[in-house]
């Protein structure tokens, strides 16, 4: 695993656990403490609301580096409610690039 593969007292930021949120049961994946341990690492999860004071000026500086064109960021707009079904299936088949919204209107 990448926990190997880290330096000592290396640190991981954890965000979220997307991959496990529908999971009936947990998960039999590897498991992670030998190497936590032994390498004396820190992991520390978090969540984006942490950091809400943070979001006016998290969106100022977005939105200049958008401008300067220092961020790029790819959409994929679909249009037509009959087109739905397709924009959800391809949330997991990767079939869409960048954000994806769906125009009904």
């Amino acid at each position: 695993t990448v926990f190997n593969l880290m330096n000592a007292k290396g640190r991981v930021a954890v965000c979220g656990c997307i991959s496990s949120y529908n999971d009936v049961q947990a998960s039999l994946g590897p498991r992670l403490q030998p190497a936590i341990v032994a390498k004396r690492l820190r992991v520390q999860g978090f969540l984006i609301t942490d950091f809400a004071d943070h979001y006016p000026e998290a969106r100022k500086q977005l939105e200049e580096w958008v401008q300067t064109g220092q961020l790029r960021y790819d959409e994929c707009l679909v249009e037509g409610f009959e087109r739905l079904p397709w924009a959800l299936v391809s949330l997991f088949t990767g079939d869409h690039i960048g954000k994806l919204n769906v125009k009904v209107a």
